[in-house]
């Protein structure tokens, strides 16, 4: 049963995806900055996920966790158990990190191809984690009428995908696409917003790994949420692999290692602090968070 508004909900999202991964025109999965071959490497990804699992369960945070399907093989071989992943969500976020809507890579998957991708990765998801998802986020956060298409057709329930600018237009509430045929896909978006000096800041922490924003903002930016917009949903979002490395593949120094987990240390810390902010799941907004804040109509795929 939804409940009554009251409390910020925090959602921790966390693409598990390959090392720095980069669109490569012509082929629809992504690749590691010079990695040899055009491979996708983990190395990283799974150091930064393994020193992560300990700080999100030292500070009972669950997370919702998109797994690439090739990501979760490769998790696999390095030792991840299924009871690693215990309370979390888990999610897809595609098998190889694929570019649906040929943006980067030119290859425009069609719905039933989408479908073949997704069930792919699902299946893979469910052999490596035990657990089914219900949830999408699509690589590069881009989407199309074909991919929406194709994940109702498959059974998915929620897309997390989309941006959203936070207004009195959208006030951090779910959406729900709405298909030709009357079928439906609830929404959750990432989001945008101004911070303290009315500067634009989005929901990932990237800018934090590379120091350009400190934690701190992200930590204010929720308090000021949470008295604006009681009841609604906020989503935060990291790669594992950026504990490690920057966004062009360069591996950190051990105190840049150091100071990007301390930081996501803080941030945990500093919500779960909060008696107005807690943390869910999308698969538990899904069940708490409505009405929906809107329609967004899907033409025919």
């Amino acid at each position: 049963m939804p409940e009554a508004p009251g409390m910020l909900n925090v959602c921790l999202t966390v693409d598990v995806d390959a090392d720095a991964n980069k669109p490569a025109p012509g082929r629809s999965e992504s690749v590691s900055p010079h990695a040899p071959g055009g491979e996708a490497l983990f190395e990283a990804s799974w150091e930064g996920f393994s020193a992560l699992l300990p700080i999100w369960k030292e500070h009972g945070v669950k997370c919702t966790l998109f797994f690439e399907g090739r990501a979760a093989l490769a998790y696999a071989e390095r030792g991840l158990r299924k009871e690693d992943l215990s309370g979390h969500e888990i999610a897809c976020h595609s098998f190889a990190h694929d570019d649906f809507t040929g943006h980067c890579s030119g290859i425009c998957l069609d719905r039933d191809e989408c479908a073949r991708n997704l069930e792919k990765s699902r299946s893979v998801i469910k052999q490596v984690t035990g657990s089914s998802t219900i949830g999408f986020r699509a690589p590069y956060t881009r989407t199309n009428a074909a991919l929406i298409a194709a994940l109702v057709d498959t059974g998915f329930l929620y897309d997390s995908s989309d941006t959203g600018k936070v207004s009195n237009s959208w006030q951090l509430q779910p959406l729900d696409y709405l298909l030709p045929d009357g079928r439906r896909l609830r929404e959750f978006p990432l989001a945008t917003m101004k911070d303290s000096r009315g500067k634009t800041m989005g929901s990932y922490l990237w800018p934090v790994f590379e120091n350009r924003r400190p934690i701190e903002e992200y930590v204010s930016a929720v308090e000021r949420l949470a008295q604006t917009y009681p009841g609604g949903l906020f989503l935060l979002g990291i790669h594992p692999w950026h504990m490690n490395v920057n966004e062009n593949g360069k591996a950190f120094r051990d105190r840049q290692v150091n100071a990007n987990l301390a930081a996501v240390s803080k941030l945990c810390d500093c919500l779960v602090g909060l008696n107005n902010v807690r943390f869910v799941t999308l698969a538990e907004a899904l069940l708490r968070i409505s009405p929906p804040g809107g329609e967004r109509m899907v033409r025919s795929a």
